[in-house]
């Protein structure tokens, strides 16, 4: 049975306006990653569904390695080739927040900076968008939203919606460390689903919260429901509350679901540092 639902420490009609506030914008992708590998994540490289540790290349993309094989991630059958590198994951995909609607992400015929001198377009959706878009790049490169994953789980997921996988539902696991799971489309209809680990669901719950907040996105009411559920049964754990400290401080903003939450409690992954 599950545990009744908890309201979440702040409702938007106590929300501070100062919460909203402008901030400052990482300004593109490679700034983005190259800051919270930088100045983020430089004490505590582990991706964030399966933990594996990874090494920075020390580059401005914010790019590094994992050894997939100390990590226990096996080499499932898509995307092969892709399990010993990190990517930089939206935790909301962007073609989920608004700026998926722009003119600039679904017209780009229509936006004259995003052709050449004969009007083929050569910059598409995100591309484009990053070219044009102050607000887009807000909500794109917010770090609140950024964490670095296995690229092998980024490919599969893609802009699968999260949710729990029915018990017995045939899914693609990624080896004996990684407790995350993929419902790929064939199996569950148009789309396929995500579910990460018990650990990180309020830190998935607490960011789309925030990204609903800051940029509008949506969440329909059975998922809000779920994520409810999430972030009551898996508190602000000590790493992702001093994680929070720092895109703060560099950000100039705060997730109020995390902000200022007691993290007292056990329930963190089984590989982030003890903080306390």
């Amino acid at each position: 049975m599950r545990p009744a639902l908890l309201t979440l420490p702040i409702t938007f009609a106590l929300l501070s306006q100062a919460t909203l506030a402008d901030f400052t914008p990482a300004g593109s992708w490679s700034r983005a990653k190259n800051i919270l590998d930088d100045r983020v994540y430089f004490d505590q490289r582990s991706t964030f569904y399966c933990g594996c540790e990874y090494t920075s290349k020390g580059t401005s993309s914010g790019s590094g390695t994992i050894n997939a094989d100390a990590c226990g991630l096996q080499d499932v059958p898509k995307k092969r080739g892709t399990r010993n590198r990190i990517e930089w994951e939206h935790i909301v995909p962007a073609s989920l927040m608004p700026v998926g609607g722009y003119m600039c992400w679904q017209k780009e015929s229509e936006v004259k900076a995003c052709q050449n001198d004969v009007g083929k377009v050569t910059k598409k959706n995100r591309q484009c968008c990053d070219k044009v878009s102050p607000s887009g790049r807000l909500m794109m490169y917010d770090l609140f939203n950024l964490a670095p994953s296995a690229s092998q789980l980024n490919q599969y997921r893609t802009n699968d919606p999260y949710g729990e996988i029915p018990e017995g539902s045939p899914h693609e696991g990624f080896g004996t460390q990684c407790e995350a799971k993929d419902l790929n489309g064939t199996t569950s209809g148009p789309q396929g689903l995500f579910e990460p680990p018990d650990c990180k669901k309020g830190d998935v719950a607490r960011t789309w919260f925030y990204m609903r907040l800051a940029h509008g996105v949506e969440i329909d009411p059975a998922t809000e429901a779920l994520f409810l559920e999430w972030s009551s049964n898996d508190p602000v754990s000590p790493w992702e509350s001093l994680r929070h400290e720092r895109i703060a401080v560099l950000q100039g903003n705060t997730n109020p679901y995390v902000n200022g939450v007691s993290t007292n409690h056990s329930g963190s992954c089984h590989w982030e540092p003890d903080i306390n």
